[in-house]
C-alpha cells in the first residue's frame, strides 16, 4: 500500500521531500521527516498508547525533534521476509 515509501531510502529524495503532508477530513497536517529505517514488526515505533508523560520519552527514543507533540509513522513491507519493514517517521512540533 505504501510501496512508494521506498523512495525515502534515497538520500537525495529525502533532501527534496523533507515534509509529509496528510489531508484528512479537510484538515491538513505537515510532518517534518526525522527517521527512515529498516526494522521488523516488533519495533517500538509501532506503539500506539501512552500514559501521562510517556509520549515525551517515546519521542526522544524515536529520535524526534525537541517539542514534538505528534508523530506520524508510515510502514510498508520490504523484501521477501514476512516481518521486515521500512518505517518513515515525521513529527509535528510546538
Amino acid at each position: 500500500m505504501f510501496g512508494t515509501l521506498r523512495n525515502y531510502l534515497d538520500e537525495e529524495f529525502i533532501q527534496n521531500h523533507p515534509m509529509i503532508k496528510i489531508t484528512r477530513g479537510g484538515e491538513v497536517k505537515e510532518y517534518e521527516l526525522f527517521a527512515v529505517k529498516v526494522t521488523d514488526t516488533d519495533d517500538e515505533a509501532y506503539r500506539l498508547d501512552f500514559d501521562d508523560g510517556e509520549f515525551e520519552e517515546f519521542a526522544d527514543a524515536m529520535g524526534a525533534p525537541a517539542n514534538t507533540v505528534e508523530i506520524l509513522t508510515l510502514s510498508t513491507c520490504l523484501g521477501n521476509e514476512d516481518d521486515l519493514r521500512l518505517l518513515v517517521q515525521g513529527a509535528i512540533t510546538k
